[in-house]
């Protein structure tokens, strides 16, 4: 399966520029994947609109939303996992800008996923998706990245 994140812009942050940089390659090494970092448009002319208005067969399309739904990493990972099963060739997942993402993309996506109740500033909220997209990954494959349940136990 296919994993594509979609922001707005270049990240104008330094730390999260890197974050993006590293979580990215830890991707690509194992999953395909596809980062765009596409140019802002108008109304009448949004990039993240035409992506969503052209899917190809097999397309499942996420959007990160503060009232979306909120689950656990490893609730994550099983969940991109199921849409695999189901036939699901390429999953794209949309960050909008400062803004906020299109009305049309919010209400025509598949899926509206929240990172956290606490607002995040739209880069971070970037860097906190490729991380939890690796950490999924990772899961899947039963690497040791992942302790779901090890602080608790010292607590």
């Amino acid at each position: 399966m296919k994993l594509r994140v979609v922001t707005i812009g270049k990240p104008a942050l330094e730390f999260a520029r890197l974050g993006i940089l590293e979580y990215s390659k830890r991707l690509a090494a194992c999953a395909e994947f596809e980062l765009l970092q596409l140019k802002p448009g108008t109304k009448k002319n949004d990039p993240m609109v035409k992506l969503l208005r052209a899917p190809e067969p097999g397309d499942h399309f996420i959007a990160l939303d503060e009232s979306g739904e909120s689950m656990g990493s490893t609730t994550f990972s099983h969940r991109l996992e199921r849409l695999q099963d189901t036939g699901i060739r390429r999953i794209t997942m949309f960050v909008g800008g400062g803004e906020g993402l299109p009305d049309e993309v919010l209400r025509d996506v598949h899926l509206r996923l929240c990172l956290g109740r606490m607002t995040m500033q739209h880069e971070l909220a970037a860097v906190v998706l490729l991380e939890q997209l690796y950490r999924a990954i990772t899961i899947q494959q039963g690497s040791p990245y992942h302790r779901e349940g090890r602080l608790a136990d010292r607590m």
